[in-house]
């Protein structure tokens, strides 16, 4: 908890003061951070997650609002914007943290595999993006950002490669840039954030390393915050990188 709070004071306590924020994530580890950097700039944060199998909530910061249940098709969205709009406030701010993980080679990766890795996550995250930026637009303010991976762009040449990840990661890019198109109007920006997280730290890997280290939720935190700051304003359609110099484009 220390190192947290020293890592955050750079954020200042009115960056985003009174906006609402939605979380929405299967990784409560890294949300937790996430939600510290956001509660740090002022912002009221709530979270819900995709799956509640394994879910921490005592792993989040005090008030935190927490919206349990699974969310696997159009009519989970639906009752997940009812409870927040009407037990937290409609989001100025979402979040979209999902992140699904194997080693799935192209001749070993089956249907199934993919309709769950690839297919759900990319349609659930599509799904609550059109749920909640609809009021955003009408405010005329708002942002959305998606948090992808590294191998969006690597394909996760140093980490063996994983065809499924790769390519739900690089959709998620894909989804950001056309909704940032037809949202630029309404005053919402959308981005990505690619970080490198969850990688081996063994000694093959971190060779291909420059920086010689790994990010963790506090650096998606931090970057987040920016995206969703008046300093990032002008900022939308992009895929910001976290990833210690692994890919440089």
């Amino acid at each position: 908890m220390t190192d947290r709070m020293e890592r955050m004071d750079w954020i200042c306590p009115d960056m985003l003061a009174d906006k609402q924020v939605l979380l929405i994530s299967d990784h409560c580890t890294e949300v937790s951070d996430v939600a510290a950097c956001f509660k740090a700039a002022g912002c009221r944060v709530a979270v819900s997650f995709f799956n509640d199998e394994g879910v921490a909530p005592r792993l989040l910061p005090e008030a935190v609002q927490v919206f349990p249940g699974s969310l696997t098709c159009e009519e989970d969205i639906v009752r997940l914007g009812d409870q927040v709009r009407v037990q937290f406030a409609e989001p100025d701010i979402l979040l979209v943290f999902t992140r699904r993980y194997g080693t799935n080679a192209l001749q070993r990766i089956n249907e199934k595999t993919w309709m769950h890795d690839v297919e759900l996550p990319l349609r659930m995250t599509y799904l609550c993006c059109r749920s909640f930026s609809e009021a955003m637009v009408k405010n005329g303010w708002g942002r959305i950002i998606l948090i992808s991976a590294v191998q969006a762009k690597t394909g996760g040449w140093n980490t063996g490669g994983d065809v499924g990840f790769g390519t739900f990661s690089a959709s998620l890019c894909g989804l950001a840039r056309s909704m940032a198109v037809e949202l630029a109007s309404g005053g919402v920006t959308v981005n990505s954030i690619l970080p490198m997280l969850d990688v081996e730290n063994t000694e093959h890997v971190m060779e291909t390393i420059p920086l010689d280290l790994l990010p963790d939720g506090m650096d998606v935190g931090g970057a987040a915050l920016f995206l969703a700051s008046r300093q990032a304003s002008f900022i939308t359609g992009y895929g910001l990188d976290i990833n210690c110099g692994l890919f440089m484009d």
